[in-house]
């Protein structure tokens, strides 16, 4: 309500209602229910749209929404549109890193994690997070975190931290992969938009999901017709260029590192399905377990990130796919292992003799 108001007050505002206050006394009754929804849309979008310009996601599909109830517990939620929906895993995940990071010792950073998916949860129900303290040592802290809900754990994870000090100047990473800039790529929705005008199956369409589950994130595939399509087991590698688009602190390190937790557990179940045919259906597609190793403390979260991925074996419809996550400057901010669970749709022997 205040919102409107202060939409009324501004000048433009104040000029715009007195003439639509004359013009309403000649418009016909359905004229005036159009003019009303007219409002109305003005006022979402002036709560939407940010000062910049930029339209900001929904507030309640932050993953940051964590909550202490007491020492070693946690509370986050993650709501949608869809009651039925499946919460992300790497919103659980990012959540759970948060509140080992709550009780962790200061000056300590995350250096590696591993965890495994358990149970599906559910969005717009509360997920209880408590945090195990294994060890405090004078370098290192390990933490180990289950999450909860309706009773049941549907993901736990082990968190080692190491402490900040005067590191050894030697380094060595692999090479920064040699690919487009993410300027002149689509994003995965405007490639799914494009390819459905020109008549493709959106059934058939991959990666779909991750812009419900993650709309945070800007997700922009070096080759968005392997991304959308699959590749036919041809390549086995993809290269997708991230952008986290909510503002974090540059000296906030540990959400920071919750981001890119976040981020490390996206289009990783789509890399394990580039070895299926193109128009495959899947019935499922999910992580079962995930490790990460972070190389580099201190990095700009919101700045473009390269996730370089590959899909190393497939057997009894597990998919373990690598991957490696570099800043644009090419740093290597972290690498990768997860395994994900997929079961390409079984055709019906119906549909084989059709065929044939």
């Amino acid at each position: 309500m205040c919102s409107l108001l202060r939409l009324f007050n501004r000048p433009t505002s104040r000029e715009f209602l007195r003439r639509a206050n004359y013009t309403v006394h000649l418009l016909d009754s359905y004229k005036v229910v159009f003019l009303f929804q007219f409002f109305v849309l003005l006022l979402i979008c002036s709560e939407m749209i940010s000062p910049n310009g930029r339209v900001d996601p929904p507030p309640s599909r932050h993953w940051r929404n964590l909550h202490k109830i007491d020492a070693g517990t946690y509370e986050g939620i993650c709501t949608s549109e869809r009651p039925d929906a499946r919460v992300f895993g790497g919103h659980v995940l990012a959540q759970a890193l948060a509140a080992a990071y709550d009780s962790a010792p200061e000056e300590f950073f995350v250096h590696s994690l591993h965890c495994y998916f358990i149970r599906g949860g559910e969005e717009n129900v509360p997920i209880t997070y408590n945090v195990k303290v294994i060890r405090n040592g004078r370098n290192f802290a390990v933490r180990f975190v289950e999450a909860h809900q309706f009773d049941k754990v549907i993901h736990m994870s082990e968190f080692s931290f190491q402490k900040k000090v005067q590191f050894s100047s030697f380094t060595m990473s692999p090479q920064f992969p040699d690919v487009v800039g993410p300027e002149s790529l689509e994003t995965n929705i405007q490639g799914k938009i494009r390819m459905m005008a020109e008549g493709c199956n959106e059934k058939i369409l991959r990666g779909m999901g991750t812009g419900r589950m993650s709309p945070q994130v800007e997700i922009r595939p070096c080759n968005i017709e392997n991304y959308l399509y699959g590749s036919d087991g041809k390549a086995m590698k993809q290269y997708i260029w991230l952008k986290y688009r909510i503002p974090v602190e540059h000296d906030d390190y540990k959400l920071a590192h919750s981001t890119l937790a976040y981020m490390s557990d996206l289009t990783l179940v789509n890399t394990g399905q580039l070895l299926f045919p193109k128009g495959t259906e899947f019935s499922l597609g999910t992580t079962m377990d995930h490790s990460a190793w972070v190389h580099q403390f201190t990095f700009d979260i919101n700045e473009w990130i390269l996730y370089e991925q590959e899909c190393v074996a497939h057997a009894k419809n597990r998919s373990l796919i690598h991957g490696r996550l570099w800043s644009r400057d090419g740093r290597l901010l972290m690498s990768t292992t997860q395994e994900a669970l997929i079961y390409p749709k079984q055709k019906k022997s119906g549909e084989e003799k059709a065929k044939l």
